[in-house]
């Protein structure tokens, strides 16, 4: 598997409350985006944590049976969890934490197969022989709405709360327990992951998301060109991307 980072600050941010993590763990890559939010920065809090919350993991082999399918939801599952009661202790506690939050998308894949682990609206896509599908849902209270029926897509586009998180890491969620949502998918020789922040995915259409892999084949030169993109489309976040690509390093 090939792997390709970015994360730029954008064009109207003061600072980049974005984190990303890539790591080899057994025979699967771990992959995640975390989207901070909350006011007066805090949100580089929340994602920061997250990132290092699934580092020491890592570091401490706790994750060395992700590769085993039973295993692997309940391992995940229950360290989204730990990751949520901790950012919710943090921000309780210090003051300078208040009100911190992250978005949390977060991919294991083998040369099979991936899954998605997902709380809020940080995307994931997979682009193959047929395009580029987004494979995550947004968790946000326009899309509880479109999927009610309440409103239609194109509302959904340009709705108020069309950024407003149904669920977060650090808040409870308005209904049920904070639940992440787990997609599994298949994917073959030359596909890719893309996983981003919405700084990269609210600024760059899909259709053009797409056009940029057809003429950067690589995923570092991919990379390069979405960060771009997003600032030429007005940089307005932070813009991160994570690309994994199903191929050996020697392809």
């Amino acid at each position: 598997m090939r792997t390709a980072t970015v994360s730029d600050i954008g064009l109207h941010r003061e600072r980049n409350e974005d984190a990303f993590l890539v790591s080899v763990v057994g025979k699967c890559t771990l992959a995640l985006v975390a989207d901070g939010v909350g006011g007066r920065g805090n949100g580089a809090f929340a994602s920061a944590a997250a990132r290092e919350y699934f580092s020491e993991l890592i570091r401490l082999r706790k994750l060395n049976m992700i590769d085993q399918q039973p295993l692997r939801d309940a391992l995940i599952q229950m360290a989204v969890h730990t990751l949520h009661t901790d950012v919710v202790r943090r921000s309780a506690e210090d003051e300078n934490c208040r009100g911190m939050a992250c978005t949390l998308t977060l991919v294991i894949a083998d040369s099979v197969e991936y899954t998605l682990y997902q709380v809020g609206d940080s995307r994931l896509y997979h682009r193959n022989s047929n395009g580029l599908n987004q494979i995550s849902v947004d968790q946000t209270l326009s899309e509880e709405m479109f999927k009610a029926g309440r409103i239609s897509s194109e509302q959904r586009a340009t709705h108020p709360d069309r950024h407003t998180l149904s669920q977060a890491i650090g808040v409870a969620p308005m209904r049920a327990a904070l639940q992440p949502a787990v997609t599994r998918g298949q994917w073959t020789e030359d596909d890719i992951l893309l996983l981003c922040s919405d700084g990269l995915s609210g600024m760059v259409r899909d259709e053009a998301i797409n056009a940029i892999f057809q003429e950067h084949p690589e995923p570092e030169t991919a990379a390069e060109a979405l960060r771009q993109a997003a600032l030429e489309a007005g940089g307005k976040d932070n813009i991160t991307v994570v690309i994994m690509q199903n191929r050996s390093p020697q392809a």
